[in-house]
This record gives C-alpha cells, sequence and structure tokens, in this order.
C-alpha cells in the first residue's frame, strides 16, 4: 500500500466482484485508471455471513453509497450497496472498522477508481484518508 492508501474490494447488488489493486487472483500486473473523487456514505453495517472472506473478530459487512464530487458524473458513476472490505477483500472486524470511525450515515472522503488498462477488476474505490494498513492485526 503506497502512501497509507487502501484500495477496496467492492460488491455491487448484481453480484459482481471488483477490487481495486490489491493482491488478487483478479489482478495481474500494473494498471491504470481515471479517477472521479467523492463522497462514501456508510448505509449499513451488519453481521458478516458466516461462508463469506471473514477476519476472525467478529467480522462486518460494511456497505457504502459513492457519490461523486461532481454533480455532472452523478447519473453515470453513483454507486450503491458498495461492499468496503479490507486487505486483499476481507471482511473488517466490527471495533476496527468503527475505530476508523466508519459508522452507519459517516461520510469519507472516497475516490472511484475507473481502470482503463490493465488486468485489474474494472473498478475499485480509494480512501485516501483513512489507513487500513494495520488491519492484519485487529483481524487474527
Amino acid at each position: 500500500m503506497s502512501r497509507a492508501k487502501l484500495l477496496l474490494c467492492l460488491t455491487f447488488g448484481v453480484g459482481m466482484l471488483a477490487c481495486g489493486y490489491q493482491a488478487s487472483p483478479q489482478n495481474s500486473g500494473p494498471c491504470t485508471s481515471t479517477d472521479t473523487p467523492g463522497q462514501a456514505t456508510v448505509v449499513s453495517i451488519t453481521a458478516a455471513p458466516s461462508n463469506a472472506y471473514n477476519c476472525n473478530n467478529d467480522p462486518v459487512e460494511v456497505r457504502f453509497t459513492f457519490t461523486p464530487t461532481d454533480p455532472a458524473q452523478s447519473n453515470s458513476l453513483t454507486d450503491n450497496n458498495v461492499t468496503l472490505t479490507v486487505g486483499d477483500g476481507i471482511n473488517p472486524p466490527r471495533d476496527y472498522i468503527t475505530a476508523k470511525g466508519f459508522t452507519v450515515g459517516s461520510t469519507h472522503t472516497c475516490v472511484r477508481k475507473n481502470i482503463v488498462s490493465g488486468a485489474c477488476a474494472p473498478v475499485g474505490f480509494e480512501f485516501p484518508t483513512s489507513d487500513f494498513s494495520d488491519y492484519g492485526a485487529a483481524c487474527y
């Protein structure tokens, strides 16, 4: 993770899984993206399904809505029901994510990464003011 930024995976309600630039089977090699700045608003934090890729300590599924800063992009680049994960796509522990300020209704600076070249998933999200690089200690 460069400059303590974390690219987060997302899951659309239609079931498509897309990850940012994380080391995962979906990504192989460098990618380039166009960035859309905006805000993420947390819409729910619920117990993660037991069969999901979860941290060991009270894992939660965090859902957010992304809204572009530029109103002209709202129709085409707003994303609803996106799942926030950490590391390589794992659901974070409840205490960890709430300690980072992620609570239902909270808003966070977010950048939508639209991949334009490379073998990365098509869309990823980055939270430039949130540092999730320490998730491992909370997770295991």
